[in-house]
């Protein structure tokens, strides 16, 4: 029987039947018992509810208290199609998109002290597939708790743009990358940077300790003089990149000559290993008009102009200098694959 929601249990023998008046006080107490709620439902309860929910409603849901944040850790990770955070000035906003439709967006704002409270559980163990990542002038608990919120989040391509100082930069990103599996991963950093004292730092504890990764695109743009030396990319790390990835577009770079014939040489070795890497970069038009001076008869050599070619006839290994409707004058777009 079925008494103000509650199910109760009459016994078949009359005998054991309540009378009128005892009918009467079982009622009264069903109706005065507590309601069940989904607060109160055991953990393989919710176990089996929250697969049906979308993460929009999932994430409402453990927004709602802290015992469904827990529930929700613990229950496994949130798929997301894209994750956009953005920090300017210590003001945080994170919009969460688990589907391409716009109406499956979920979209937080406030301070940066309290981005751990308001989205921390929603990235915890989270597989996003682009996660995008926008700092503007912030301070240095920011650089600090951001990597953190992000630590056991994983992603497909991660998209960095950061407006600031050298040294928050320097702490920042290795802190946002390092530890990470990233060897089918494609990751993006744009760098707008204050950098009073040129870029060896950046270079020396950034880019040159960058990790295992499918593919790196770099920008680096100097608030100040613009010259071809104050671009943190040089041969070096040109050769620590191709190293360590299958595809990379490093953007300007402070290159040599011989440098730019040795990347040749190293994505040639590559190809004889079976090893297909593709190098993408902005070399000075003096430097690619003195590489093609250099003496060297192992390889083909062509000019025609607008372009350049070293070209290797055994492994098919190419160097490609041309002049775009994107570089300046004084500029070449080199590849080589």
């Amino acid at each position: 029987k079925i008494v103000s929601g509650n199910l109760h249990i009459l016994h078949k023998d009359a005998a054991d039947c309540p009378t009128d008046a005892a009918s009467t006080a079982l009622a009264a107490a069903a109706t005065e018992a507590p309601t069940m709620t989904i607060t109160s439902l055991p953990y393989d309860v919710f176990h089996k509810i929250a697969p049906l929910l979308s993460d929009k409603d999932r994430a409402r849901l453990e927004q709602s208290s802290s015992q469904f944040r827990k529930f929700g850790q613990r229950f496994g990770s949130k798929v997301y199609q894209n994750v956009r955070l953005e920090l300017t000035r210590d003001v945080f906003s994170i919009l969460l998109r688990s589907t391409a439709r716009h109406q499956d967006a979920l979209l937080l704002t406030g301070d940066q002290k309290d981005a751990d409270e308001l989205c921390g559980h929603l990235l915890w163990n989270a597989t996003i597939s682009v996660m995008e990542v926008r700092c503007v002038d912030v301070s240095e608990t920011c650089i600090e708790d951001i990597p953190v919120l992000l630590s056991t989040a994983k992603f497909d391509t991660l998209d960095v743009r950061f407006h600031g100082s050298e040294e928050n930069a320097i702490k920042f990103i290795p802190e946002l990358i390092n530890g990470r599996n990233l060897a089918m991963c494609i990751v993006i950093l744009r760098m707008n940077i204050d950098c009073k004292q040129g870029p060896d730092n950046f270079r020396k504890e950034v880019l040159q300790q960058l990790p295992m990764m499918h593919e790196i695109n770099f920008e680096w743009t100097s608030i100040g003089e613009d010259s071809w030396d104050k671009y943190p990319v040089d041969d070096d790390t040109m050769f620590h990149v191709i190293n360590v990835s299958m595809q990379a577009n490093l953007g300007k770079g402070n290159f040599t000559a011989q440098g730019l014939l040795n990347a040749f040489e190293i994505v040639r070795r590559e190809q004889i290993d079976g090893n297909k890497k593709h190098f993408e970069s902005i070399a000075s038009k003096a430097v690619i008009e003195e590489m093609m001076g250099l003496d060297s008869h192992k390889y083909s050599r062509r000019s025609i102009h607008p372009h350049h070619i070293i070209n290797d006839s055994v492994t098919g290994t190419g160097l490609y200098a041309t002049t775009t409707s994107t570089t300046c004058e004084d500029a070449y777009h080199v590849i080589i694959q």
